[in-house]
């Protein structure tokens, strides 16, 4: 039996309000790291996993987030 490619959907959005900062949810910080990063790391771990990251509206725009996402080097989509 063949196994089918693995894809993995990371949503990076969120604006952070709750949180009460002006930064993107997905740049807060966990052990020194943004917390994309931690579930990025996790999922290249896998084998063979194709990875898509789908980007909230507020996310497109921002730089920090598409530089962050961009060194963590996979294919990075847009929500609109």
């Amino acid at each position: 039996m063949s196994r089918r490619p693995l894809l993995v959907v990371v949503l990076a959005a969120g604006q952070g309000t709750r949180m009460k900062s002006a930064l993107p949810k997905v740049l807060h910080r966990l052990a020194g790291r943004p917390l994309v990063e931690h579930v990025l790391r996790t999922v290249d771990r896998l084998d063979e996993a194709r990875i898509l990251q789908l980007l909230g509206a507020s996310s497109v725009n921002d730089p920090v987030v598409r530089q962050v996402l961009a060194d963590l080097d996979s294919f990075t989509a847009t929500c609109r």
